[in-house]
């Protein structure tokens, strides 16, 4: 059997967080939110109570601001996220999620748990740890590069 690189580990491990992103979707249908829109409700849960830009959430979804804007829109009117108003801008605001988000984001982080776990449930406990390490480290640096990227979010 022929060795993987590390670049074609991660692509797979990304297709494959892409489905269980997909599944977690379904389990959520009552929400009636696009795989995008759970995408960006997800990214915004991460900067949970304190919220982020229009602007930073375009950078991170790499799309651009009038894009985000209306995909945005269309989560609030969903009750999902809600616009406050910056209180040093007034042409900005920052993007929060709502009760009901929160609930569905921990529901998610949940059903994620639970996943890894048994995913990992043949993997000795040093070495899961290790992996959860290693994911955490690699988790943070990825976020610092795309704030790097986007302007420091």
């Amino acid at each position: 059997m022929e060795k993987e690189n590390f670049l074609d580990t991660l692509l797979q491990m990304s297709m494959n967080l892409q489905d269980l992103t997909r599944i977690s979707k379904i389990r959520f249908q009552e929400t009636s939110l696009s795989v995008a829109q759970f995408r960006a409700v997800s990214i915004i849960a991460h900067f949970d109570p304190e919220g982020i830009t229009i602007k930073q959430l375009s950078g991170i979804l790499r799309l651009s601001p009038g894009a985000t804007s209306k995909l945005v829109e269309r989560i609030v009117r969903q009750g999902v996220i809600q616009r406050i108003p910056s209180d040093i801008d007034r042409r900005s605001c920052h993007v929060v999620l709502t009760p009901l988000a929160r609930q569905i984001t921990g529901d998610h982080s949940q059903v994620a748990e639970n996943f890894f776990d048994r995913l990992l449930s043949d993997v000795p406990e040093q070495e899961r740890e290790i992996f959860r390490l290693l994911s955490r480290k690699f988790n943070e640096r990825l976020w610092r590069l795309m704030e790097q990227r986007t302007g420091n979010i």
